[in-house]
Parts: structure tokens; sequence; C-alpha cells
């Protein structure tokens, strides 16, 4: 009776009182005087042993080609289980089975946060492990070399007692795995079956117990002859190829061989080795790939995992893959957790402000809260990329914050929007008790005015605690002012980017650094009063806030890069380093880029804080109690001026060119009618 024969299945008749049994055990394999044969192995490769695959190759090899000790893992086969303990059904394979899992790595081997959590899966529990080795190639050309392999198939595999390979080429922008599977074996000679027969009063319960996570025991009894315990995979009438690889590991005297089979049933095999001694050249092997399951050929096989995958996941995956490729040659200090961790707030979601929130994405920074009060007009969306023409009268942040989402997923979860207006010197806030109720989620109607302001005030100032990097994309210079005096007081990188016509200024603020207000000596005032349309509207050429945003984010992401971070000394264009072109990001960093497209020219600048600055001045910045001051600097732009002391500065400089006149005898001063200079 074969295993898969129809008649194996019927019952016997009733009135059968008489009954001859026969049973053939694998006519090839049991013949006497033929050699022993066996069932190659097929493979199941499970996605996770690809996915750990893929971040162990993309964040910790990178261009590196190490031998990795992996493990494959296989259980007996048994009438009533198939090998991975669910019950038989008649389309089940009967070839010996190896499978691969994400638990096939040794945990050692990865030690990247980005690398995936490995669950225990049950075969790597409850199996018979196999050692083997995987060879992750950089090209499809390295793949193809034949004597690459069979060298890693002599000195890493039988050398070393492992039982298979496992020759790879990982596409990891497509996700799709190349792979050739071996399991090469010495060419000792052959294994001759004597005898072949099934062992009666014994079901091989305890010895599978015995031998599991093991699979293979050799007991010698003495010189010539040894009792061999196998636990076999395969539900056909032949071992599994895995039993080669244990017998021609026995000892060359050892001739007279007990084999028995636990797996379909329990078999005994009496076996004579012939040729099984030294004298035979150890280097000489058979490869044993794995044909092809459905050409039958020896080439190697493809598995694609882009079907499997969710769009976030491919989206968060090819996100991730252009950042991480940099730290394999171009710039291997790269930090791709401090990016992932840095909390930005994004002031003003405009004309720069988008082109930097999808730069910040593309950097996989993730954590970005977008504060804007306006609202998406129709003009909006042919210069700001995250808005189109339906979005018209939507909160210009939260739209923002959506379009985000949708660009990448993944980053959902850090995104935040907030419809706050900034308060701003020379301004009424029109709705003040909604502008409070964004900044505290309660309104207090009942409150004094200023206890009100410095709601808003003490909001912006936490939106500004909370965060590591702060921009300001703002399109009027007076809404700069407030962030700029918080930037400073909590220690915070500052980014400020500007636009002009055809011009541009991107900068960073320090103590030591000048600030955006440094060179004033007024205080800030209400810039948009009495201007014409093309003043109010940001008219500038449409290739400038792309450049300027890309600008302001390299800044940012330098500085982090730095040593001394926020503390990086500045450096202009003729620093020591300007030939230098190691690949970091922190090599120079400027204090002021300024651009000029009629020119095509940037320039770098160095410009130091003003000790009277009306915004990043000590008197300003510790002046207490805060929110209080900070809301007459804003009511009295004048009031800023007194308080940094440049009311004072303006008033010496007044006497001293009235002290001049005196002395000099006057001063010369244009006559307007005569068109004359008069002396006075």
């Amino acid at each position: 009776l074969s295993s898969n024969s129809a008649i194996s299945s019927r019952p016997l008749p009733r009135t059968c009182s008489d009954l001859k049994l026969t049973v053939a055990i694998g006519k090839d394999m049991a013949s006497s005087g033929q050699p022993l044969k066996y069932q190659p192995f097929i493979s199941l490769i499970r996605p996770t042993f690809w996915l750990h695959l893929y971040h162990l190759k993309l964040h910790e090899h990178r261009l590196d080609t190490p031998i990795i000790p992996i493990q494959g893992f296989y259980t007996a086969f048994t009438s009533d289980n198939d090998q991975n303990g669910i019950k038989s059904n008649p389309n089940r394979p009967t070839a010996p089975t190896l499978i691969l899992s994400s638990s096939s790595f040794d945990p050692s081997e990865s030690q990247s946060a980005n690398s995936p959590t490995r669950p225990q899966d049950p075969e790597a529990q409850e199996s018979v492990a196999l050692p083997g080795v995987l060879l992750n190639y950089n090209t499809l050309s390295d793949f193809a070399s034949v004597s690459v392999r069979n060298k890693i198939l002599r000195e890493q595999v039988i050398a070393k007692n492992r039982r298979f390979a496992i020759f790879c080429y990982a596409d990891l922008k497509s996700y799709k795995f190349t792979y050739l599977f071996a399991f090469p074996v010495l060419k000792r000679g052959s294994f001759q079956v004597l005898k072949a027969e099934v062992a009666t009063g014994d079901d091989g319960t305890d010895a599978r117990e015995r031998l599991k996570g093991v699979g293979w025991k050799v007991t010698v009894k003495d010189e010539s002859s040894c009792h061999c315990e196998y636990l076999d995979p395969s539900g056909t009438d032949f071992p599994a190829w895995s039993l080669r690889q244990f017998l021609v590991e026995l000892p060359p005297s050892c001739t007279d061989i007990q084999l028995h089979l636990y797996g379909r049933s329990h078999r005994i095999l009496h076996l004579t080795a012939t040729s099984n001694s030294a004298s035979v050249d150890s280097n000489d092997f058979y490869e044993g790939y794995l044909k092809h399951p459905t050409t039958g050929k020896r080439q190697p096989q493809i598995t694609d995992l882009s079907p499997l995958l969710s769009p976030t996941v491919l989206s968060k995956h090819a996100a991730e893959l252009n950042i991480a490729l940099m730290k394999w040659q171009v710039f291997p200090g790269l930090q791709i957790e401090a990016l992932k961790e840095c909390k930005v707030l994004l002031i003003g979601a405009g004309t720069v402000g988008a082109y930097v929130a999808r730069s910040l994405l593309a950097w996989g920074i993730h954590n970005v809260t977008i504060l804007d009060h306006s609202n998406v007009s129709y003009s909006n969306p042919v210069r700001q990329p995250l808005y189109d023409p339906s979005d018209h009268g939507k909160s210009k942040a939260e739209t923002a914050i959506k379009a985000l989402a949708t660009v990448h997923p993944p980053a959902k979860e850090g995104l935040e929007a907030i419809r706050l207006q900034v308060p701003m010197p020379g301004h009424i806030i029109q709705d003040e008790a909604a502008n409070v109720n964004a900044a505290t989620n309660e309104v207090e109607s009942e409150d004094p005015k200023m206890a009100r302001k410095v709601q808003v005030v003490k909001r912006i100032a936490e939106l500004v605690e909370n965060c590591d990097v702060m921009f300001l994309t703002t399109d009027s210079r007076e809404s700069r002012w407030l962030p700029t005096v918080l930037g400073k007081r909590h220690k915070k990188i500052v980014i400020n980017a500007a636009l002009g016509f055809d011009s541009f200024l991107v900068m960073r603020h320090h103590d030591e650094l000048g600030c955006y207000f440094c060179n004033d000596i007024v205080g800030p005032t209400n810039t948009l009063r009495d201007r014409t349309l093309d003043q109010q509207c940001t008219v500038t050429r449409p290739g400038l806030a792309p450049m300027t945003s890309g600008l302001a984010v390299e800044m940012m992401t330098s500085l982090l890069h730095h040593p001394l971070g926020r503390d990086a000394p500045a450096s202009n264009s003729d620093a020591d380093d300007k030939y230098d072109h190691q690949p970091r990001l922190s090599q120079s960093i400027p204090h002021q880029v300024r651009g000029f497209l009629n020119r095509f020219e940037t320039m770098s600048f160095v410009g130091k804080a003003f000790e009277s600055c009306v915004a990043c001045s000590d008197k300003i910045v510790h002046a207490e109690p805060f929110e209080e001051v900070m809301v007459k600097c804003l009511e009295a732009p004048n009031y800023a001026e007194d308080l940094s002391g440049v009311t004072e500065i303006l008033r010496k400089q007044e006497e001293r060119e009235r002290e001049l006149a005196e002395r000099e005898g006057g001063i010369e001063v244009l006559d307007e009618e005569d068109g004359d200079f008069d002396l006075v």
C-alpha cells in the first residue's frame, strides 16, 4: 500500500476474517543492494524573512556583503499533521519543506532601531533547526558569479558543518528578491539498503520527543557499526536530502549502519556504506541547488513582496530609502534617528512655509506643528504646493496638515495644525475672543483685555518651548518679532526665511549672532498699513520660494548634525573649509545667506548681535513679568525701543550731532528751493 493509494483509506469489509497483509516500503529505497535515494527539499520562505533582510541591508550592512548565519526549520512528517502543525489535507506537499522566517536570523545580527520586531514563530520553537548561511549581493552581476558561490559552499557550509546556503540579490526599491537555494554535500561514496522494515509496537513517539530540536543522533556500537536516529520531514518513500549530509559525516570506518527514520511512520533501514573513506577528495561535493518549482531547472527564483504590503507601508519604506542610502557611502555619519525625533514648529504656511514643510518630510521629520491664522485663497495653489482650488476658504494650517498626510501617510500621527494669529506690534487682533479660545481652549470673556492677551502670548511661548527647531516664514516683518524673542528666551534653533521680488534671505538666530531685527534702530511696527495691492501680496519670482525653503531646511539639518548644534560657529563663503568636499552636512554653516536672482548670485554674511536689539537683547528677552512686558511692546512699539535702550542711543546720537554742529559752526543742509547747500 503506498502512502497516497486510494485503497489505503478504504475500510475493510466486516465479513473479512482471514487477512494477509503485504507491506512494501519504497521499492527503489528498500530493494536489496540498491543505493539509498533521497527526496530534495522545497523551501517555504515567509515574507517576514525578506522584510527582515530588507531592513538589515538598508540600515546595517549597506554596501557590506557579510556571510550571515541563519537557520531553517522543519518538523518530522506525520500522517496526522503536516509540517506546520495543521491538520492534514489531501493537497499538502509531501516533499520535505524547509521554513525560513524572521526567526531564522540571529538576534545579535540586528541591533538597529529600524529593524522590525521579530515574533517567535511556532516552527522556531517546536522544530528541528538546520544551520545555514545567507549572502546578499550588491549587484546582479555579483550574484551570477559561480566561482564565488562555490567558494562559499566549500568554505562556509561544508567546512563548518552547515546544511544550506541562500545566495540573494535584494532590489530594495521594488521589494523583489532574487535567490538561489543550495544544499551542498560531499561526494563520499554511497549507502546501500540491505533491509527495510516497519517497526512494530513502537510508533516512535518517545524518539520524536527526544530528537525535537536536534533531528539527528548517532550512537557508535563498535568500530564498524553504529545506531542512527533521524527525524524525517519527508512524506514520500525517500528520506529528506539532509539525511545524506548527516550520513557522510559518520566515521569512515563505520560501514554497518542501523537507521531509524521517524517520519510518516517508524521505519528501520539497515545500510552499508561503500567508498566511505578519507581517501575520497573532501573538496569534491554536490552543489545541491534547488530547482525552480515551475521550470524544473536550476535557475533563480524571484519573490515580489510589493503586492503583500499596504500602500502606507510601501510609502513609508520608499520615503526612508533615499535617506538610508545616504549612509551607505556619501554620508555614513547621518543621524537618521535625530531627524526622526526632531520637533519642528513652522510659523507661516504660505509661499515659503509650504515648501519648507515638504522638505521636512523628505528628511524624515514627521513631528511638525504648523501655526497659521489665514485661509486658502484662489491665488495660493499655483505658488504654494500644499493647496488646490477646492481648498478655497479653508484654514491653511489644517489644509496643509491634511496635504502632508496625503503625501506621506506614516507622518500623520506627528503632524499638528494650530489656527492661531501671532500677535504683532502695531496690529489689532480683530477676533480677540476667538484667538484666546484657540490658545487656551476656553473663552473667558470676563477677563480684562490685558489678561486675554497674556494668555495668547503664553500659548505661543508654550509652542516654542516644546519644539526643537522653529521656522519663521510669515509674510510680514512684525509677525516675526514675538517668535524671535521667544526663540532666544528658550534657546531654540530659529531659522528665518524671507523673500523679496528677486532676492531672498535665510538666516539663523543665536546669542552671539544677529537676529532678523539686529540692524533696526526702531521698534517693529505695522508695515502693512497703507500698502498698495502689489505690496500687500507676496510678489516674487516663482523660483525663489523653493530655493529659499531648501536652503532653510538644509541649514537646520546641518545644525542638527554639528557637534555644537545650535552653538555652531558661523562661517562665510571665505571659510577655510570652502574647498573641503568631505560628505559632512555640518562642514560650513553660515549665519545668513542672501540671494540675488537678478545676477544669479548668493552671498554668505556673518553679523554680530546688537546689544540693544529690540528683539534679542537681554533687556527684552529676560524682562519680567515677561508676558505683560510683551503685551506692552505689542501695543506700543516705542516701549520696546525704550526698554532695549535704542531710544537712549538715538538721543545720545542727536546730542553728538548737535555738539558737532556747534563746534564746527553749523552743518550744511540742502535748500530745496534753490538746490544749494546752506550753512545752518
